[in-house]
């Protein structure tokens, strides 16, 4: 019996989305959220060096780390860090923290009068639609078995503002809700600049998948599973380490 390739990811339930997509021959797990940080005892960067972090598993970590390990040893590895990943089977209600295009199109579909978005909609952000995250994960399963090891791979598509995000859900879900720009001090950074996709680490990875045609497969899926937009009992776990 062949042995199961094992891939680690930070969210429960983006594990069970890629382990969907993956099949049978994969196992897929979860480290429960980040599992290093800066230590809290001490500055944490050697500013000498170029301020060099020093990181260190958290104390509340070290089980979970644990399980990892005893999970599979993994001589090679690819370490992936995607940005904003989306789309189906997407934690869409039931928790008190939803990412920003579930957010938005579960308000849509429910047909509020108004959606408030924080901003003026001039914000950017780079979105990864889930498809296009697992084809990466599947390139960098390839690549460890092949006996190289990558520690950071960055996953992501081009820069999208807020706005068009927002335009495209309204036009995708037939909303007739009015769209209130709540401009003020807590609307993050202006724009999360990434270094570019590391495409051609992961033999020539590059998204497929617009903004446009991955807010429109999420809607259509968010339509076909009408009970996903309005769960009851409130998760107020960190989503990263929620099992919703």
């Amino acid at each position: 019996m062949s042995k199961k390739s094992l891939v680690i990811v930070e969210s429960p339930t983006k594990a069970r989305t890629i382990g969907r997509f993956l099949g049978a021959g994969y196992e897929v797990t979860s480290s429960m959220g980040h599992i290093r940080d800066l230590p809290k005892s001490k500055l944490g960067v050697d500013v000498d060096k170029n301020f060099e972090p020093t990181y260190e598993v958290s104390v509340d970590k070290k089980k979970v780390v644990s399980d990892l390990k005893k999970a599979g040893s993994i001589p090679n590895y690819v370490a992936i860090r995607p940005s904003n990943l989306y789309g189906p089977n997407e934690v869409f209600s039931g928790h008190s923290h939803i990412h920003v295009i579930p957010n938005l199109i579960r308000k849509a579909l429910l047909g509020v009068d108004t959606i408030e978005v924080l901003g003026d909609g001039s914000q950017t952000r780079p979105f990864t639609y889930v498809e296009d995250g697992v084809s990466a994960v599947v390139n960098a399963i390839e690549i460890a078995l092949r006996g190289k090891t990558l520690e950071m791979v960055y996953i992501h598509g081009p820069q999208v503002s807020i706005r068009q995000v927002v335009e495209y859900i309204i036009k995708e879900t037939q909303s007739s809700a009015k769209v209130n720009w709540k401009k003020g001090n807590f609307i993050g950074v202006a724009s999360r600049e990434l270094p570019h996709h590391s495409g051609k680490l992961l033999l020539g990875w590059k998204p497929k998948v617009s903004i446009k045609e991955g807010i429109k497969r999420t809607v259509e899926w968010a339509k076909a599973n009408p009970d996903r937009l309005a769960v009851k009992n409130l998760d107020i776990r960190p989503l990263g380490s929620t099992l919703a």
